[in-house]
Parts: structure tokens; C-alpha cells; sequence
């Protein structure tokens, strides 16, 4: 009996090798179809992330934070989603994943990849602050109809007002969100929470620039604001309710 067997029992086993059996030769059709795709977007990429306007945008992120991104480990993924970037900080440390295969602007990558960096960042400093004041604004409890709560979103939306398309974008070449006709255009496709989320963001936007423009890191006192504009626009957003 293999190792497999013995986690998952010997019929699980045999559908399990079925299922690879029909998918590794589809995958290995997609791989020589896109690995110089592939290849080439990491040098493009890693040209890009070394040149001068990236390096004082990153510069920004340092003094917002209080602390130095660490070494990044870019992990390329074959994601074909027409046009836009995908991207996850779950790798482990300074590791991310991009999924950038049909993206064409290069500089909307890099924006995604400041952005996961910002996350890896929060550890450091930021998580301290911000953990505390959502407590006592109790925001965990408030959730929205389906599957966001108030801690994450105004976090995440306090990162997505820097990048992508925030107030950082201009300093790598980038402009700036329409965040409310996004939000309107993602609300008429049903799409609420995401919708809440982008034009959250969007509100939050001036008191990010407000703090690159006076080069101060991000306080309490930010993380106080950004809390009062949810609050200030909760009746806005797809019903909420504390649970």
C-alpha cells in the first residue's frame, strides 16, 4: 500500500491517479505553449523592479511603514486572466505569487507586486497598531452581506489607496483609479463586496496622499480616520450587520 493509499484509502487513491492521468497531459500542452511567455515576463519584470522610479515609490512604502520590504521571492504563475493581475503575500516569508500571463502593462504588475510587498511589511509595525484600535472599534463584528468584515476591509483598503492605481501609482508611471465608477460598475454586476471594498478605497485615497505628501508613516491617527470614513459610509455598502 503506498503513503496515498494509507492517507486517503485505496478507492480515493485510484481516483486521484485518474484525475492526474487526464490532467498532466493537458498541463504539459499549456507548459510548452507558455513557459517562454512565461520566462520572458520575469525578465521584463525583474528590469522593471530595479529601475529608479520603483525604487522611490518603495522608498514611500519604507517611510509609511517604518521598516524595510524584505527580500522578495516573485513566484510567476500561468494565470490567462484577460488584461488584470492577480496576486497573493501567502507565500511564506518575502514570498508572493503573480498571476500576470495576458497582462501587457508591465508597470500594472509592479503595482500589484508593491502592494503584496506593503503586506509583508505589516508584521513589522503596522498589524501592532491597527489590531488594537479595530478591537476597540469592534470592527471583526461588522460583516458584510457576504463574505467580508470590516478589519479586513479597512486594512485593505488603506493598502489599495497606495497601490494599484492609488496615490503611488503616478511615481512609477501609473494614474490614478476612477475607484467610484469602478465601484458603481462592479455594484451593477452584482458584485457588492468588491464593489464596498473599491469604493472604500477610493475614500481613503486623499488620506494616503495626505500622508506621502507630509512624509509621515502610518500612526493611529490614520488608522482612527481610515475607521471614521467606513463608518461614515457603512449605510453605502451591501447591508451590515454586527454578529
Amino acid at each position: 500500500m503506498t503513503d496515498v493509499e494509507m492517507l486517503i484509502g485505496s478507492n480515493n487513491a485510484n481516483t486521484l491517479k485518474h484525475i492526474f492521468g487526464v490532467m498532466e497531459p493537458r498541463f504539459a500542452k499549456i507548459w510548452a505553449r507558455d513557459e517562454e511567455k512565461l520566462a520572458s515576463l520575469a525578465r521584463r519584470l525583474q528590469e522593471r523592479l530595479r529601475s529608479d522610479d520603483v525604487a522611490r515609490a518603495v522608498a514611500v512604502v519604507e517611510n509609511l511603514h517604518g521598516a524595510k520590504p524584505p527580500d522578495l521571492e516573485i513566484i510567476l504563475i500561468l494565470s490567462r486572466g484577460k488584461g488584470s493581475t492577480s496576486g497573493s503575500a501567502n507565500e511564506g516569508p518575502g514570498g508572493i505569487t503573480i498571476g500576470a500571463l495576458e497582462t501587457e502593462d508591465i508597470n500594472s504588475i509592479v503595482e500589484v507586486v508593491i502592494h503584496e510587498s506593503i503586506h509583508l511589511l505589516e508584521p513589522a509595525r503596522f498589524m501592532d497598531i491597527y489590531h488594537g484600535i479595530s478591537k476597540t472599534h469592534g470592527l471583526e463584528e461588522i460583516r458584510g452581506e457576504k463574505y467580508w468584515n470590516a478589519h479586513i476591509m479597512v486594512r485593505e483598503a488603506i493598502v489599495g489607496a497606495l497601490v494599484p492605481g492609488g496615490a503611488l501609482a503616478p511615481l512609477i508611471g501609473g494614474r490614478i483609479r476612477d475607484f467610484a465608477s469602478e465601484a458603481q460598475q462592479l455594484r451593477a454586476a452584482g458584485c457588492d463586496d468588491n464593489a464596498d471594498l473599491t469604493a472604500l478605497t477610493g475614500y481613503c485615497l486623499p488620506l494616503m496622499q495626505e500622508y506621502i505628501d507630509a512624509a509621515k508613516p502610518i500612526d493611529a491617527e490614520l488608522i482612527e480616520r481610515a475607521i471614521a470614513i467606513f463608518h461614515a459610509r457603512q449605510n453605502e455598502f451591501s447591508r451590515t450587520s454586527p454578529h
